[in-house]
């Protein structure tokens, strides 16, 4: 009843009326149509129907009735919707992913080791300096014209002999004009679907010229930083004193030497006046280059002062080294911090006595089994906020046949490692020296130098300043 209460236009939207209206104009002059067709049912929801409208013609071969025959595609004319919808968004995203890697300079490509063709966009034409009109050059042929020789094996070998993987490597390509640039490859394996076979690769590729210039600069310029510093390393182990000096004068010895970079901030000193043998452990302020400028300016004034000034007065070298400093660094125009902890021990063989003064460094020593400390003073050398005239204390201890003595830097105790990741810490130096103070020197050396490197790699920790330890029996 619904049905025939409606003409043909009721099934229809109003702005297909027109289109609907030639249709029944064409079935009326007798004449057959088929395809898709948008009509809405009677609740006026669009519907699509695909099949045919057909004229009954009557004896005169006039129509008097239309037969339709339709099958509902509704649901199917949806899914094409949606999916042409789909294909338009991927179009624009393709649009504008290719405009970002114009942007970007990123080009794309692709190579097929079937039939040895590439495929480029329009960037990597750029990157090469060839006109985008020309073909790509063949990857058996005109390719490897235009790689650097140095690296045709290293892209012979992945691309042909490797298995199929990603790739990620800096290959260097020559322009038709001569000119070298870098490009940065990145690729995935294009595999056959049948076997799985490596039939080709396809990825990026980005001119990365300019940054591995600047790179390459950088490289030479720490090449060349690293070679004066090496050089400032061999003047610096040429000021220090020779193992077999001190040798020639002391019953047994160590240096535990270990800079934190090529150069360091600590360093020793030694020398023999008469019957006095002087034997000097300082940690400079810093590591690394400006440590090692401390080390030999100290080195310097420290000859001066003992060898030229003839000051043999442990308390009075650290003064007159003090003064010194702040005075050569101008310390109290510039206000700089720079200086040194030192420690100074004096063997008199005449008084059978080891003199010690300290400044922020200790004096360990071990005499008839029992280890004992001699703390310094708390006051450092140099310094602009140091005082102008400090006064420095001296001990005097009696020396034994069994003497020995250590001194040493801070970055041995302050090491950070084991397995809470503390400082070494002084406590547990004084328990290392016991343990191994009657073993022979160099034994002493290779137990202490694995002790604080098994410490720091337990802890995983980099090595955090210079260390120096010495080790002296007189």
């Amino acid at each position: 009843e619904q049905v025939l209460k409606k003409t043909y236009l009721d099934f229809v939207q109003e702005e297909q009326h027109w289109a609907m209206q030639n249709i029944w104009t064409r079935l009326i002059e007798g004449g057959y149509i088929e395809g898709d067709f948008e009509h809405m049912d009677v609740n006026h929801r669009i519907v699509w129907l695909n099949g045919s409208y057909t004229p009954i013609k009557d004896l005169d071969d006039k129509p008097f009735k239309i037969v339709l025959l339709a099958t509902d595609i509704s649901k199917r004319k949806k899914a094409q919707k949606n999916m042409r919808e789909t294909l338009h968004k991927l179009q624009e995203k393709e649009a504008e992913l290719i405009e970002a890697q114009e942007i970007a300079g990123l080009g794309n490509w692709e190579i097929s080791f079937l039939t040895y063709e590439s495929k480029w966009s329009r960037q990597v034409y750029i990157q090469y300096g060839l006109d985008e009109m020309e073909n790509p050059p063949r990857v058996d042929a005109d390719y490897y014209k235009r790689i650097h020789p140095d690296d045709i094996p290293y892209i012979s070998q992945v691309l042909y002999e490797g298995e199929a993987t990603h790739l990620d490597f800096v290959q260097r390509i020559f322009r038709p004009n001569g000119e070298m640039r870098y490009l940065l490859i990145r690729a995935k394996p294009l595999l056959s679907i049948k076997n799985k076979k490596l039939i080709g690769y396809y990825g990026t590729s980005l001119d990365i010229t300019e940054s591995k210039k600047y790179q390459l600069e950088i490289e030479e310029k720490n090449m060349d930083i690293m070679a004066s510093i090496e050089y400032a390393q061999r003047i610096q182990m040429a000021m220090l004193p020779s193992q077999e000096t001190m040798s020639q004068w002391l019953a047994d010895h160590f240096v535990l030497y270990m800079p934190k970079d090529v150069v360091s901030g600590d360093f020793y000193w030694f020398e023999v006046i008469g019957s006095k043998i002087f034997v000097i452990a300082a940690d400079c302020t810093g590591h690394g280059v400006p440590g090692a400028f401390m080390s030999m300016l100290g080195n310097e004034i420290l000859h001066e002062i003992v060898g030229f000034r003839g000051v043999h007065a442990s308390h009075e070298i650290i003064q007159n080294l003090h003064i010194n400093i702040r005075k050569v660094l101008k310390q109290a125009e510039n206000k700089n911090h720079e200086g040194m902890d030192i420690g100074i021990t004096i063997i008199d063989k005449t008084n059978n006595t080891l003199e010690f003064s300290g400044a922020r460094n200790d004096l360990w020593y071990v005499q008839h089994g029992i280890l004992n400390e001699l703390k310094g003073g708390r006051k450092g050398v140099g310094g602009y906020k140091s005082l102008e005239n400090p006064v420095y204390e001296r001990t005097f201890v009696p020396l034994t046949p069994d003497t020995q003595f250590y001194m040493l830097s801070d970055g041995f105790i302050d090491q950070f490692g084991g397995s809470q990741g503390r400082k070494f810490m002084a406590r547990r130096f004084r328990a290392l020296i016991e343990s191994c103070y009657a073993l022979p020197f160099q034994s002493q050396e290779a137990i202490i130098r694995n002790t604080i490197e098994t410490w720091r790699m337990e802890g995983g920790y980099e090595q955090i300043d210079d260390i120096m330890v010495l080790g002296v029996r007189i």
